[in-house]
């Protein structure tokens, strides 16, 4: 069964389940494990959809033999489906706790990979991440470390974490073969793609995107994940008709299979907000970016207020973006805090406040810098001068004392007081003390108004 889902033949898939269904050579709760399993795998081999696996009762013929991983492996899947991972995330735990006990089962490596996918949709990445490093060390089998590095690439990117997404995703596709992956290669593929135009590294993603892929890949979710790296290309080389016929066909996808929920329903929708943007379409953008505002995450109401920020009057676009900004770092996006600096400092422009758009332009071409996106780098650096301009910032990190130096230096790098009370040992109310000095000897009001070369020559004359 897992084989024939993972080379694309799910017509036979299907079919061997309902061979067994009508058998009865597998017990009750193992033959629902598997359909789950499958539906999740590859929705649009199975058009009816299951209900809930919590709602199912374990009556039936139950054999000693049946694999809890496989159990567990169907009760991960289905959370991921239904859009509630937070309700099995202490199974997840359990199932990464223990499954260097599981080697012997077939579907360890599968119940293992989807409890990293439910960590990272339940709000925890950076668990995610370390859990998944932590799987990498203890020696796994090589597909396991393959499909491993890919959900770690998958993480990276939702994290705004270019370089850890481009370096995962190519070690995913290192260590497994192109042909070896079946219709699962759309996942490190996609990811590699979409981090690659991210870091304006469009030449190497168009290479990417010339490989052959299986045409079953539109069956599962590793075929979204293909088109809207593929969608991101497009627009970034100025194709944004092409791009929104995939981000619209990903959401079509996921309406055929009943599952247009959570990360995936928000990545097409902000796709298609961002397409017709580029087209113009201005109304349509609007109307998308406004749907998407309730959303508690911080990272998918920050896109859709940049979305509507630049489908807006320049005058109403300061606050949006300054709002945008503030959830991108609470969110530690580092790539999202620079696209929304870079958007703030053309706000400031157009409301004429060039002082601040200035300051703002050069926080901007900093944090691209760090996350190396090259692109917004090449363009700010036009509009932000050199790196050094003269402002005088060397000369006044030497006038702050030893301690100011350390907490502003933190600072600027977008750690919060706690943090950087954390990192030094100091209490929170003792950061806000130093960084009021620091701000009255720079000639500064707030946190985000400190020189953004700030860092360099805190670091230089420590």
């Amino acid at each position: 069964m897992r084989q024939l889902v993972w080379h694309g033949r799910t017509a036979e898939a299907v079919a061997l389940l309902s061979d067994l269904g009508r058998d009865g050579d597998v017990d009750t709760l193992a033959l629902s494990a598997l359909q789950t399993w499958v539906r999740h795998r590859a929705p649009g081999a199975i058009p009816e959809h299951p209900q809930p696996w919590a709602g199912r009762t374990r009556a039936g013929r139950v054999r000693p033999e049946t694999d809890p991983w496989l159990v567990s492996a169907a009760l991960l899947a289905d959370a991921l489906e239904h859009g509630t991972p937070g309700r099995v995330v202490p199974h997840a735990e359990i199932v990464l706790r223990d499954v260097r006990h599981g080697r012997g089962s077939n579907w360890s490596e599968e119940a293992s990979v989807l409890a990293l996918d439910v960590l990272a949709a339940a709000g925890s990445p950076g668990d995610a991440s370390d859990r998944g490093e932590q799987l990498l060390g203890e020696g796994m089998p090589t597909t396991a470390r393959a499909r491993i590095a890919a959900v770690l690439a998958g993480v990276a990117l939702q994290q705004g974490d270019l370089a850890s997404a481009t370096r995962w995703a190519s070690d995913a596709l290192r260590t497994l073969p192109v042909p070896a992956w079946g219709i699962e290669i759309g996942t490190p593929l996609g990811v590699l793609v979409d981090a690659l135009v991210g870091t304006g590294r469009l030449d190497d993603a168009a290479q990417w995107l010339v490989t052959t892929v299986p045409g079953a890949m539109d069956v599962g979710i590793a075929g979204l994940r293909y088109r809207r790296g593929r969608a991101r290309f497009r627009m970034a080389t100025g194709h944004p008709a092409a791009a929104l016929a995939d981000f619209t066909e990903c959401g079509a996808m996921l309406e055929r299979w009943g599952r247009d929920v959570a990360d995936e329903a928000v990545a097409w929708r902000l796709g298609t907000a961002t397409a017709r943007l580029q087209r113009g379409e201005l109304a349509e953008a609007r109307r998308i970016a406004q749907e998407l505002l309730p959303s508690r995450a911080p990272r998918t109401r920050a896109s859709a207020l940049r979305v509507l920020a630049a489908a807006s009057a320049p005058d109403r676009r300061v606050g949006m973006l300054t709002e945008a900004l503030e959830l991108f770092e609470s969110a530690g996006d580092v790539v999202g805090q620079a696209f929304a600096l870079s958007d703030l400092s053309e706000a400031y422009r157009a409301v004429e406040e060039i002082r601040t758009a200035r300051l703002t332009s050069r926080r901007a071409l900093h944090l691209a810098r760090v996350a190396g996106v090259t692109t917004l780098v090449r363009d700010l650096e036009h509009t932000a001068g050199s790196e050094h301009a003269g402002d005088g910032t060397e000369t006044a990190a030497s006038a702050l004392s030893e301690s100011e130096r350390r907490v502003a230096g933190l600072a600027v790098r977008g750690y919060s007081n706690r943090e950087i009370g954390s990192r030094l040992y100091i209490t929170p109310s003792t950061v806000e003390q130093h960084l009021t000095r620091v701000y009255r000897k720079l000639g500064v009001r707030r946190r985000r108004d400190l020189p953004p070369d700030l860092w360099a020559a805190v670091s230089r004359a420590s």
